[in-house]
């Protein structure tokens, strides 16, 4: 796949995303961004690329359960045989808060442990007598 440049960092994370307006059945959140979110549905949906959509994604913050509401609007849409990939723009949203500690949480989790040895300039024991 393609490595695409994007304004903020993207993290493939899976959650169960409701949206009533385009589908019965729930889609799969594929990845998520400050910025947007890609999610697909598990049957062909018709996507009405001038309307803003209700999502209710279903995640885990920290150890907690949560859904978060957010308002998005659909960038694109792909059928992908009997499923519907969309990408969504984010739209600033009551959960926003929420969504940045969730991001910000992943975000840490990505980063390598700190090494206080990392500081040192010189690691050999020296005896001064």
């Amino acid at each position: 796949m393609k490595h695409e440049q994007r304004a903020d960092e993207r993290f493939e994370e899976f959650g169960k995303v409701e949206a009533e307006k385009l589908c019965a059945l729930p889609g799969v959140l594929d990845d998520i961004s400050v910025g947007g979110c890609r999610v697909h549905f598990p049957l062909p949906v018709t996507v009405n690329m001038e309307a803003d959509y209700s999502l209710r994604i279903h995640i885990s913050l920290g150890n907690r359960p949560r859904s978060l509401s957010i308002t998005c609007q659909p960038l694109w849409q792909r059928l992908n045989g009997n499923e519907t990939e969309v990408g969504f723009k984010i739209l600033p949203s009551i959960d926003t808060p929420l969504l940045t500690e969730y991001l910000n949480n992943l975000q840490s989790r990505s980063q390598p442990d700190f090494d206080i040895g990392d500081l040192l300039v010189d690691s050999k024991a020296s005896f001064v007598g």
